[in-house]
């Protein structure tokens, strides 16, 4: 299967379809050789219209990026690319608890009662740490599951549990009209309550946990009627899930699964914590110990082969960066760059690489990846390391000047124009019937066939033809404004982007004309803020960047950028200040912006805030060579 260009990443190939979306393989468009895999999950096209789907999604998604636990598969990143949501996640070498129990029974195997319990208590860990979160920058209110099933529960290779898709169930029976799918695949896990059409809450979270428990300490599922008898039964409160738990469990056991499962959700659990306490008991009372490491025996004998080979794809990519040679700018770059950081500089051009930090490069490593990417993420710079060990997102936004290896490995690539539509359509006949016809209306319906050109060749990404039909429409038509302003902001920033490259001035004018007529574009502000910083117009770039602030206060790369300027400039206070809003957002950049905090640190004086914050950035990337080697200078250590 042929790879697709998203935004800034770069689809490898679909590993998932859902009702909400597609789930594919991925890695982040940038310099040749940073790449490390994510999980991408898009919104399906039909559903990317619906504002009740992209409300909850967008939501859901700015809490979970704050969610940071090692039983849930993080979140780095979420945005509209072409049109459509996504988020971005880590991409868990392993595969679902449904892959697991499927492989098991078709080997006449099953997990064992300890194994079972593992996997369970992680994932009530899991739960109790999101109802529990509290952050000032995540959205209000508990972060509910509300569909747990073993298809989102992820095993990796060595074990370890990870729950996923947060944010499904609520889009699913608060917005997806048709709920017919729905039921089918997770009616087994649901409550009845919600069945009923009660709202989601920790109560149907522990319903979820209780079956799935139950299935697998018995090896089969707690219904054992069709999706529509079974919604007939909990319609006319004849089901008691409870009296499937088998009569030979402990008694511990079935007291917990009683708990977990009863019809009446003032009968259970109350929060997957309650839960939780019970499940240490017992694991206690029957000796549990060494379950992970037998999960990953399973996942070997079962899956060996073909996580090897996952393995070995993402070491693939660790060996074209040790023998790839230098990737980042050249030493003549580096002094036409100019900034003020010398030793930084140094170090950056020492490490192979990638121009890390303020110093070398804003525009540089960004602009390959700034041509393929969305606005929802702009480019973030990249550390002078073999940054291969974790989840990268753009590469960029602070380095200057490219080397001939990145120019080379890096093709710009045109947009995917964003559908248009005329912010204000010309009244049907329907509309208009029994009323006087006015000059407008009349205007309107002539200048519809080339309306209607303009709008076809922006779909089909004519960007300079678009432009050129709508100019001449305001140009005969200037009261036709309204109808052609927002395709025609859409067609400037389309060509300004394709154009930034081989001729940035003309850019600059196209990108500064569509954010005139659009100003709450995120991607033609940032891209303009680019433009501005290779032309070395700071002022300029930072009054673009703190409108994309303004518009998106998650966007870390505009803050990541903000501190270059400020750094190039000397202004280093503020250099510090944005730093820190980069670290706070923690996206998957994180160790480069603390390290990129720590040099701004050094150079006001902060030793001991420097060398601590160089320790964070070893801890979150172990392999980041530049923090480790500066750390071990400044600390003697």
């Amino acid at each position: 299967m042929e790879t697709v260009e998203f935004g800034k990443y770069l689809l490898l190939r679909q590993i998932g379809m859902g009702r909400i979306g597609q789930l594919w393989k991925a890695k982040v468009l940038g310099v040749k050789g940073l790449e490390k895999f994510l999980a991408i999950k898009r919104v399906h096209p039909h559903l990317s219209t619906e504002r009740a789907v992209i409300d909850i999604f967008r939501e859901s998604a700015s809490s979970l990026v704050h969610l940071q636990h090692e039983n849930i598969v993080r979140v780095y990143d979420f945005g509209t690319a072409e049109g459509t949501p996504y988020i971005a996640m880590d991409f868990v070498v392993g595969k679902d608890l449904d892959h697991l129990m499927k492989a098991l029974r078709g080997k006449g195997q099953a997990l064992g009662i300890e194994e079972a319990l593992f996997i369970v208590t992680q994932v009530c860990s899991a739960l109790d740490f999101a109802y529990n979160f509290k952050d000032n920058e995540a959205a209000t209110g508990k972060i509910i599951h509300g569909g747990i099933r073993p298809q989102n529960v992820m095993i990796s290779k060595n074990g370890e549990i990870k729950l996923t898709d947060f944010c499904i169930s609520r889009i699913l029976f608060e917005a997806v009209e048709d709920k017919q799918g729905t039921f089918e695949k997770t009616l087994p896990y649901l409550a009845p309550e919600v069945v009923k059409g009660a709202p989601l809450d920790e109560t149907a979270d522990v319903f979820c946990l209780g079956v799935l428990l139950c299935e697998l300490v018995t090896g089969r599922s707690l219904s054992n009627c069709s999706p529509p008898e079974l919604v007939s039964r909990i319609g006319s409160d004849q089901w008691d899930p409870r009296e499937m738990i088998p009569e030979d469990l402990s008694p511990s056991l079935q007291d917990i699964l009683g708990r977990s499962i009863a019809p009446d959700p003032s009968d259970r659990y109350q929060t997957p914590g309650q839960m939780l306490v019970d499940l240490e008991e017992y694991g206690k009372e029957i000796g549990c110990g060494a379950e992970g490491k037998a999960l990953a025996e399973y996942m070997d004998n079962l899956f060996g082969e073909e996580l090897l080979k996952e393995e070995q794809e993402e070491e693939g990519l660790e060996d074209e960066v040790a023998q790839g040679g230098a990737l980042g700018p050249s030493v003549d770059q580096l002094k036409k760059a100019g900034g003020p950081l010398e030793l930084l500089k140094k170090k950056a051009v020492l490490a192979g690489g990638i121009a890390l930090i303020i110093i070398v490069a804003l525009v540089l490593v960004f602009w390959p990846r700034g041509r393929q990417t969305d606005s929802s993420r702009g480019n973030t710079l990249q550390t002078a390391q073999t940054a291969e060990e974790k989840p990268q997102t753009e590469v960029g936004a602070s380095q200057e000047a490219p080397s001939a290896e990145e120019q080379g490995g890096a093709q710009p690539v045109e947009r995917e124009a964003v559908s248009a539509t005329t912010t204000e359509k010309a009244p049907t006949e329907a509309e208009t019937a029994g009323q006087i016809e006015t000059p407008l209306s009349q205007k309107a319906k002539e200048m519809k066939p080339r309306i209607d050109e303009g709008l076809k060749a922006l779909e089909e990404e004519r960007y300079q033809e678009a432009v050129r039909a709508f100019e001449s429409i305001l140009k005969e038509a200037p009261e036709l404004k309204e109808n052609v302003t927002a395709p025609y902001a859409q067609a400037l920033e389309g060509l300004g982007l394709k154009l930034e490259d081989k001729q940035p001035k003309k850019a600059i004018r196209l990108l500064a004309k569509a954010t005139e007529l659009n100003p709450e574009s995120i991607e033609a502000n940032f891209h303009l803020g680019l433009l501005y910083v290779e032309a070395k117009q700071y002022p300029k770039a930072i009054k673009r960047y703190e409108k994309v602030i303004q518009l998106d206060p998650q966007y870390a790369d505009a803050y990541f950028n903000l501190g270059y300027i400020y750094a190039v400039t000397k202004k280093y206070d503020k250099a510090e200040e944005a730093y820190k809003h980069v670290v706070d957002l923690a996206p998957p950049y994180l160790d480069e912006a603390l390290f990129n905090l720590a040099m701004v640190q050094k150079r006001l004086g902060k030793k001991d805030e420097c060398i601590e914050n160089l320790k964070r950035a070893v801890i979150v990337n172990p392999k980041n060579k530049l923090a480790k080697k500066y750390l071990k200078k400044l600390s003697g250590k």
